[in-house]
């Protein structure tokens, strides 16, 4: 199997290019502010030069990044860190790259579109995919996908779902890989990408040689080649790939014509990058050499690919690069920690307070109750006194009546007895 950082090299180079034209979104822009003119210009120039004259964007953008901070634009030192971030990849200086794309991904949480979380979470997959961490790499390509998808951005989902295929090849769940690589392949031919074209087809070469189907990977890899866009480590890439299958059946001559022509290629880049190149080329060479008894090449060959995977790839560089991870991860379960004790003081203060106007309520209903009670009892009172006064004042009338009936009755007796006596 051929060495994994190199499987991604060439496509992670066109996509960090292409992911500029997202994170840098105001370059197009007549800028009015002198200031951000400088530090847009400055951040173009680090652009340019960032794959084949690194140190010289490094330091371009290092100015862009000083000068945004000194003039506290967050999204314009956000903007100069990305690049300063996919520089340190390519210079294979992976805290520093790290670092910068953190720092820049904090930025565009708060004042970053979405596009711009996106392709930094693309960054953060490429930078773990280098240094062979296919859990994270895996990690931050999905996080992409689903975003990107979310935002209904079909082009860079299906560079993300390249991103996911290549984790798990990194993981040697090559059955997997090739599902995903197929449906990157069924997104790229109906979107027209042949650069997305041509690395789905090399992914799937790579994942039927880890599948020890060389001649299927034969076929993968002259599809790819049929679509290449000429780029000059793409080329060199699949040649090497289809080298070790050559090799695996065989056919020794062609896979030395092959690795041949993958040299050729890697000696036109200028870019940092034809160093993972090299590595294949010099494993799959020292397989060669080895299968057809030169031993002394294969040993020389061997000694090459060892001291340029120890310069970019030490163990050192490893375990920082896994502290400076565990860091971030600590430091963002602090800040969940003392969000969800937040939220859940928010909640206990709602409830008490829910409880507390409960418990108003209640006292005021009572309160109320009583009052209505009491009026309504009052009511009732005064309506019993008022028809006691009339029985009372009924009662008298009727004793008057009955008093002046008797008056009556007596005098009609006095005048009929007084009649009489007449």
């Amino acid at each position: 199997m051929l060495n994994k950082i190199g499987m991604a090299a060439v496509f992670r180079t066109a996509v960090l290019a292409a992911l500029f034209l997202i994170c840098i979104p105001c370059f197009g822009q007549s800028e009015r502010d002198p200031v951000k003119q400088k530090i847009a210009l400055l951040n173009q120039k680090a652009k340019h030069l960032n794959q084949d004259s690194t140190n010289q964007a490094i330091a371009y953008a290092y100015q862009a990044y000083l000068l945004a901070y000194e003039n506290k634009l967050k999204e314009q030192e956000a903007d100069a860190m990305v690049i300063l971030a996919e520089g340190y990849l390519y210079n294979d200086i992976y805290d520093l790259a790290l670092e910068y794309a953190f720092k820049a991904l904090e930025i565009y949480k708060v004042k970053g579109t979405q596009e711009q979380i996106g392709a930094n979470y693309t960054l953060l997959g490429w930078i773990y995919y280098d240094v062979e961490n296919a859990e994270l790499s895996l990690k931050y390509h999905t996080m992409a996908y689903e975003l990107y998808k979310k935002t209904h951005n079909e082009n860079k989902a299906s560079v993300s779902l390249n991103g996911i295929g290549l984790s798990y090849q990194l993981k040697n769940e090559f059955k997997k890989a090739a599902v995903y690589f197929k449906q990157v392949l069924t997104e790229a031919e109906r979107l027209h990408k042949k650069v997305l074209i041509s690395a789905a087809y090399n992914n799937l070469g790579i994942s039927s040689n880890n599948e020890d189907d060389y001649k299927q990977a034969i076929l993968y890899f002259h599809k790819s080649l049929e679509y290449s866009t000429g780029q000059v480590l793409s080329l060199a890439e699949v040649h090497n790939q289809m080298a070790f299958s050559l090799v695996k059946l065989g056919r020794y001559t062609e896979a030395k014509e092959s690795l041949d022509k993958a040299l050729f290629y890697i000696s036109q880049s200028s870019s940092n990058s034809k160093k993972e190149n090299l590595l294949d080329n010099y494993k799959v060479s020292s397989l060669l050499y080895q299968l057809t008894g030169d031993y002394q090449k294969a040993y020389e060959n061997i000694q090459k690919y060892n001291a340029i995977r120890e310069e970019f790839l030490s163990k050192n560089k490893v375990n920082a690069l896994l502290s400076m991870t565990m860091k971030r991860e600590a430091q963002d379960k602090e800040r969940q920690i003392k969000a969800l004790s937040l939220e859940k003081s928010m909640k206990s203060y709602q409830r008490n307070t829910l409880a507390i106007i409960i418990v108003l309520l209640v006292i005021i209903g009572f309160l109320l109750y009583n009052k209505l009670r009491s009026r309504q009892r009052k009511n009732t009172e005064l309506a019993e006194i008022k028809q006691q006064a009339l029985n009372n004042k009924l009662e008298f009338n009727n004793m008057e009546l009955k008093n002046y009936a008797l008056y009556m009755s007596h005098r009609n007796e006095l005048i009929t007895n007084f009649i009489e006596e007449l």
